[in-house]
């Protein structure tokens, strides 16, 4: 489930960075992906705590120092890096839609990320409609200025690293097209003129 309930806040007192975490919030964003070695009898508690080691080794001891100087905290860092891992594939491209994203919400552009708004939606649907727009909920970021309440998703390094370090940009706007494709613009229009060549509407 995508709140886990079961929030282990003793959890803090070895990882002081889950204080950040909202307490409705689960751990998810936080569960570092990698390959890990689990047994048959491992209780889940000491899977979590070995994701969250790992979380804490490859992210926040290297790049704590480029954290403290974007002027985000960790949970920001975590959920805006969740939406970028979910836009788009590949480091390069990730590095271009953080900058996008930023961009926007320094400048109080809503996000209007399909990717938080799959979040919220009823999996197994291809695409949000007009009707999901509308939702009214926090992690609505076609209705809500500013990030979500917390990660969609939990980011591998190279979305987190995106965030941390993105490509400066003059674009606020971009699609991806059914092949994977991206699309940068600058303006609205632009951004109209992509859709219609990546999906003729």
């Amino acid at each position: 489930s995508k709140n886990l309930q079961s929030f282990d806040r003793m959890l803090i007192a070895d990882y002081a960075f889950l204080s950040e975490v909202p307490e409705s919030h689960s751990l998810e964003g936080y569960l570092f992906p990698d390959t890990y070695e689990v047994w048959e009898d491992q209780l889940p508690e000491g899977l979590i705590r070995k994701q969250l080691r790992t979380f804490a080794n490859k992210v926040i001891i290297p790049l704590e120092e480029q954290r403290a100087a974007s002027g985000l905290s960790w949970h920001e860092v975590v959920t805006l890096a969740s939406i970028v891992e979910a836009e788009v594939r590949t480091p390069k491209t990730r590095k271009v839609v953080a900058g996008i994203f930023l961009n926007r919400l320094n400048d109080g552009m809503r996000l209007q990320s399909d990717a938080t708004l799959n979040y919220i939606i009823d999996e197994g649907r291809d695409r949000a409609t007009q009707q999901d727009l509308k939702l009214d909920s926090p992690y609505n970021t076609y209705r809500l200025e500013g990030l979500p309440p917390g990660p969609v998703g939990n980011p591998g390094l190279s979305s987190i690293e995106a965030v941390l370090n993105p490509t400066p940009t003059e674009y606020y706007f971009f699609l991806t097209d059914e092949s994977g494709n991206v699309y940068y613009a600058e303006t609205f229009e632009g951004h109209q003129r992509n859709r219609q060549e990546a999906f003729g509407s």
